[in-house]
């Protein structure tokens, strides 16, 4: 599941969300050119209204993947502080 594909700019509420229920772990893995940027997961109950960021997904370079454990809730990427050259892919594996 791709959350964000080849992103270069911040997200602002508008970037997809996905239904995540997995009866297995995943793993939240980021790819690409940070240039001062964070990226992670947000998350929300189903049919809920409150984006809540995951503490222990956020990224400002790569790194171990987050392992995710859990299922019955939306997920969408996040990236805020982009640069110039920024370019990043965020995605469960």
């Amino acid at each position: 599941m791709i959350l964000l594909n080849n992103k270069s700019a911040n997200t602002d509420g508008s970037q997809e969300t996905y239904f995540y229920n997995s009866k297995t772990p995943k793993a939240l893995m980021v790819e690409g050119t940070f240039d001062g940027a964070t990226v992670g997961m947000e998350v929300r109950m189903k049919n809920g209204s409150d984006w809540t960021p995951v503490p222990d997904s956020q990224f400002t370079a790569a790194g171990a993947p987050v392992i995710i454990n859990g299922s019955g809730f939306d997920v969408r990427g996040a990236l805020s502080g982009a640069g110039g050259s920024t370019d990043l892919t965020l995605k469960i594996v």
